[in-house]
């Protein structure tokens, strides 16, 4: 079962390699078969990004929509307008489902 995060500390000050340890093992966890198999982790971190969708960029929204298994995707490219509130709300979306899939 993944781990609930800590929030205890701001995710803005997280290093890098504590975010991909934390996510390779919550990975592991539901694909315990990644084991050994995982690449290198990278953590990028944008301070202010102007969204927009590339020139057939929308054609992959349908696949990323759909959950892989147990899990599900989230984040503004989600809903139809990249935004912080479509990142919210997928998230909460999201959120929801796995809920759901765990029978709360």
């Amino acid at each position: 079962m993944p781990q609930i995060p800590d929030n205890s500390r701001p995710r803005e000050s997280r290093r890098c390699d504590e975010i991909v340890a934390r996510f390779s093992r919550d990975l592991l966890s539901v694909y315990p078969q990644l084991d050994g198999k995982l690449g290198e982790g990278i953590v990028r971190r944008h301070r202010r990004v102007v969204p927009f969708w590339a020139p057939r960029g929308r054609e992959s929204l349908p696949r990323l929509r759909n959950p892989l298994g147990p899990i599900h995707l989230a984040g503004d490219h989600q809903l139809d307008m990249p935004s912080l509130a479509d990142a919210a709300t997928s998230g909460e979306n999201a959120a929801k489902a796995v809920l759901a899939g765990l029978g709360r």
